[in-house]
This record gives structure tokens, sequence and C-alpha cells, in this order.
């Protein structure tokens, strides 16, 4: 299953909300300088290094100090990412046993595609309606909707809900009084397809 959310971080900008003048900051680490220099210039028992040491550690320390009283802030930008659910239902309620008659040439080639009978994908309604033969037609008048429902998902769309998978986080339910999810999977199988019987009292699509 693909990752579902992704979370980035990034500074957009970053300011004081108390901004001195330029002319101001610069005085002030000149002066911190100038006081680092004066403390430590002749301070006894330390070391030429020692010295360049200190001074450098207490500018540093002192500009923290200002840098602070100055109280720096940052723009900070979070993006979630997530990717799309879409869950796909099938009705096992007890009107899904019904085998209607089809009698009109959308409802054939409907049932048709339904159950991958048709060879040619390409020709009018009509065309592909002619082209079914006696084998066919009897296949159709035979198969009740959750057939038709079963087939659809797990035989003739199969490769477009793979595909649509890549875009969109797929999934299976069966409902009827209750749902209950049958795969996560980008296609559903032809054995979780087979296995699903029609014996709901009630559809609460609610």
């Amino acid at each position: 299953m693909s990752e579902l959310t992704s979370n980035t971080v990034q500074i957009d900008e970053i300011f004081l909300a108390r901004p001195l003048t330029t002319p101001a900051m610069i005085g002030i680490l000149i002066a911190l300088i100038v006081l680092s220099v004066y403390l430590y210039r002749r301070a006894s028992g330390l070391r030429p290094w020692q010295r360049v040491f200190l001074g450098v550690l207490r500018v540093v320390i002192l500009g923290l100090v200002c840098i602070t009283l100055l109280e720096p802030m940052a723009v900070v930008r979070q993006t979630n990412t997530q990717q799309r659910g879409l869950p796909v239902l099938v009705d096992i309620s007890e009107s899904m046993t019904m085998k209607d008659q089809r009698k009109s040439t959308a409802d054939l080639v409907e049932a048709a595609a339904a159950l991958d009978l048709l060879s040619d994908t390409e020709s009018g309604a009509e065309q592909a309606a002619l082209g079914l033969g006696v084998k066919q037609r009897q296949a159709i008048a035979t198969s009740s909707r959750l057939d038709l429902a079963t087939n659809l998902l797990s035989r003739s769309a199969r490769s477009t809900l793979a595909l649509l998978d890549q875009h969109v986080d797929v999934s299976y339910h069966s409902f009827g009084k209750t749902t209950r999810m049958l795969t996560d999977d980008a296609v559903l199988t032809v054995k979780l397809a087979s296995g699903l019987r029609a014996t709901e009292t009630e559809t609460a699509i609610a």
C-alpha cells in the first residue's frame, strides 16, 4: 500500500520582532568588541591565546544576549500532503440477486462490458449489441446484479482500477446493514469477488 501522508517543514523567513537600524547594530557590535578588549588586555595570569579566546567568547555571548532581546522570529511553513482515498462499495443486499431483463441495447452493452464479453470496445452500442452471440446473450440474461458488479470490479475494469490506484488510494468494501472492508489492495481479486453473497436484508447507505 502506498504512503498516505507526508509532511514537509520549511523556514521561509527569519526576522527580528524589535529590529534596530544598521548603524545601531554596528555600534553595539563595536562596543562589545571594545569592552572585551578592555577587560582582557591586561588580565594577569592568562596567556595571550587565553585572553583572545575569552575575549571572543565574551563577544559571542553578549551578542547572543543582544539578539535575544531583539526577539528573533521565523516564519515556518508546514505542508501536509495526503493521498486521496476512493472507497469502492459493493451492495450485497438481497436486491442484488435480481436478474434484470436487459432488453434495451444500452442495457445489453453495459452488461456485456461488465462481464467482459465485448471484444471490440471502439464500435458503437448498436454494432456491439449485434455482435453478441447466443451464449453471450444467455450469460447476460442469467447474470444477477451482483454478478455484473463483481465481474466488473475483478475482471473487466481491473486494469483501469489498478491504474487509478497510482493516483488515489483505492479500497473495496461490501455493505448491507453494515459495511465491511474486503481489501485495500489496488484490485479486487476474483476469489474475493466470487465469495460475496447478496444476503443482507437492507441497504443502509448512510
